[in-house]
């Protein structure tokens, strides 16, 4: 038999000398089958594998490295603008919601601050701005009120058990992204949740003209608290120059927040970028018109302001475990945390879709949890997201997270140089900023109605 035309598969020759068909492309010459390049490849898998873990787990492995990479100054200057102009409504937010959650106002500071980095390391979303937030200080102000019935007259109390909150708001998210259970979110219903958003809006705006008449008011539910309130304005027992505190600066913001939305043609580039701080503007002139009218005084107008503040930063220190209420703070802290991270995903998912980048639920809930558990070191309540920081924030052309290491600083320079500044403050002034924070709340409740 001729063996001219038989051919041997993978080959590279034919029994007749000619070449084979069968490899039109040679073997690379680069493949390295020794034990070193086995090795080589080996640990370039695993390398990989670990990189993209650590991305996912811990954000900022990724988006630091970026920042440096890609023009890092241009991105420093517009994170610290960012930064700064955040911190104009931040610091007057954070003290009017503390007082929501029957805290001082210093602990609203102190929750801008540990939670802040927190997220800063573990969030998926760069924009999002956790802190204070209106209803979760109303959460807050409720389940402490389980355990000390009058917050005004044990405020250590009251610390103690935001504290023991927070921590147990931070496990439970902690807990629950670790077992990637981030997709619970979808089963709580949207009528739900409008409803109560839409009871809360109407029942905080009342909680807080207690402090725009300025009358005392024992009671902390709602009926009885409106027959308190009416019964002493009946009385003769308010405080007209408070009230008109009260109303002015409701008018105050009002003004500023339409100019925000509707500029003037010459201005609407800088707006758009750097909206006016309306809740930042009213302080100040309500504390230099309460200072330079010396409206505090008594005899006299005799209108409630801010306590001295304790300057310096928060100390650090363990929650105290032997809060013999602790069982019922553990059950008030699972609707906190369930409304935490609904509103937090809320607000992450739309700034996510507006700037082209995914948000991960699981990583989110990770994030929150440990931001509420290095606040609960730092004598923080529970903290959120807020959905009007963060607007400022992608307005503002922020790059990174690295924003939140900025507003963690100015917050910090307010506590240890500005105290005294602002102690003239008026009460009523953080109520209407209260009673601001939920008009959009029931607005939006009643569109949906």
């Amino acid at each position: 038999m001729a063996a001219s035309g038989l051919q041997v598969p993978f080959l590279d020759f034919d029994l007749s000398g000619g070449k084979s068909a069968f490899l039109d492309v040679p073997p690379p010459e680069d493949e390295d089958s020794t034990v070193a390049g086995l090795f080589r490849k080996l640990f370039d898998i695993r390398f990989s594998y670990i990189k993209e873990s650590l991305e996912t787990c811990l954000p900022f492995t990724f988006w630091f490295p970026q920042f440096l990479k890609h023009s890092p100054l241009d991105g420093l200057v517009k994170d610290v603008l960012c930064g700064l102009t955040v911190t104009a409504v931040l610091v007057p937010q954070a003290m009017a919601y503390s007082m929501l959650a029957a805290l001082k106002p210093e602990y609203g500071l102190y929750t801008a601050m540990a939670p802040c980095l927190g997220y800063m390391l573990f969030g998926s979303c760069k924009h999002l701005s956790v802190g204070p937030f209106a209803l979760i200080s109303m959460l807050t102000a409720s389940g402490i009120r389980t355990v000390v019935p009058y917050p005004d007259q044990d405020p250590e109390g009251a610390v103690a058990a935001a504290v023991i909150l927070s921590f147990f708001v931070g496990v439970i998210l902690l807990v629950f992204g670790l077992l990637r259970l981030g997709f619970i979110a979808t089963f709580l219903s949207d009528p739900v949740l409008s409803g109560f958003c839409t009871a809360s809006s109407i029942i905080i705006p009342v909680s807080q003209l207690k402090y725009a008449f300025q009358v005392t008011i024992v009671d902390s539910h709602f009926l009885p608290e409106v027959r308190s309130l009416a019964s002493s304005e009946l009385a003769g027992l308010g405080n007209s120059v408070s009230f008109l505190i009260f109303f002015m600066s409701l008018g105050g913001i009002v003004v500023m927040q339409h100019i925000n939305k509707k500029p003037p043609r010459r201005l609407a580039g800088a707006l758009k970028q750097f909206p006016l701080p309306a809740e930042l503007i009213v302080v100040i002139v309500s504390t230099f018109l309460c200072w330079a009218l010396k409206l505090g005084e008594c005899p006299g107008p005799c209108v409630r302001h801010l306590d001295p503040l304790p300057p310096g930063l928060p100390k650090i220190s363990i929650p105290n475990f032997g809060e013999p209420h602790i069982k019922k703070l553990a059950n008030e802290s699972l609707l906190i945390a369930a409304m935490s991270y609904i509103i937090s995903m809320s607000v992450s998912k739309t700034f996510g879709r507006k700037f082209n980048y995914e948000v991960d639920n699981n990583q989110e809930l990770i994030a929150l949890g440990t931001a509420n558990l290095l606040g609960c070191l730092t004598s923080s309540y529970p903290a959120c997201a807020s959905l009007s920081r963060t607007a400022i924030i992608g307005n503002a052309g922020a790059r990174t997270p690295l924003h939140n290491l900025w507003t963690v600083l100015a917050v910090c320079g307010v506590l240890m140089a500005c105290t005294k500044l602002i102690e003239p403050l008026p009460l009523a002034t953080l109520a209407a900023i209260v009673v601001m924070a939920f008009k959009s709340l029931l607005l939006s409740g009643l569109d949906e109605c």
